[in-house]
């Protein structure tokens, strides 16, 4: 089984660093361009099925690349970013800054009205037991978060060390190709590439700032 898995293209919100999480926002110009220059890339790849995220910036994303291709897509709430509750709207600092206030593990830390990194966790592998059941080459369009959580489950991580990592990989429509194998020795083809964004203007473009 081959699983590509990518992030949407750049918010308005990522742009002015305000937390949205599992709320609608809009691509920006720069985010519309990541996803005209990802589906180019894509178009490299066979792609049997997609599932995706149902917020409008995973939707947005895919679309240049389904005006080329038509593919089935399962859109789905399992694959949405971390919701961060209370402090969705406001300035990400003010997010971070909680965080930085609490005591306790990283990863079962959940601000009022939302989830916590495990909650996610705990839905990615809900939805992992189900498509790791087809032999198919398969399509993620989700979240920096969420696809941390994926790739932190199938490489069964655990530490909030390499969750780190990640989040310093993680910018707009970054591309991860992994080969699956039954022994579970997976095979990474491709870690959060992008290549495909070479040509557009990126002086700000940044990592995972703000989902």
């Amino acid at each position: 089984m081959r699983l590509i898995i990518v992030r949407h293209g750049e918010t308005t919100h990522n742009r002015d660093k305000i937390t949205q999480g599992d709320l609608d926002t809009e691509l920006t110009d720069l985010g519309r361009r990541q996803a005209e220059a990802l589906a180019k890339r894509l178009l490299r790849e066979k792609i049997d099925v997609i599932y995706s995220s149902d917020l409008k910036r995973c939707r947005d994303t895919l679309e240049p690349f389904l005006r080329l291709r038509k593919i089935v897509v399962h859109y789905t709430k399992e694959l949405r970013e971390q919701s961060h509750g209370v402090f969705q709207e406001r300035p990400y600092k003010e997010f971070t800054s909680w965080q930085d206030s609490k005591k306790g593990k990283k990863f079962e830390m959940k601000p009022e009205e939302g989830e916590s990194f495990n909650d996610v966790m705990r839905r990615v592998n809900k939805f992992l037991d189900v498509i790791l059941e087809k032999e198919k080459k398969i399509l993620l369009m989700t979240h920096g978060i969420t696809k941390r959580a994926i790739l932190m489950s199938l490489f069964n991580k655990k530490d909030e060390e390499y969750y780190n990592e990640l989040r310093e990989l993680s910018k707009n429509t970054a591309m991860t190709i992994i080969n699956l194998k039954n022994d579970g020795r997976h095979e990474v083809e491709s870690l959060y590439s992008v290549e495909h964004l070479e040509d557009l203007d990126e002086n700000n473009f940044e990592g995972d700032v703000n989902k």
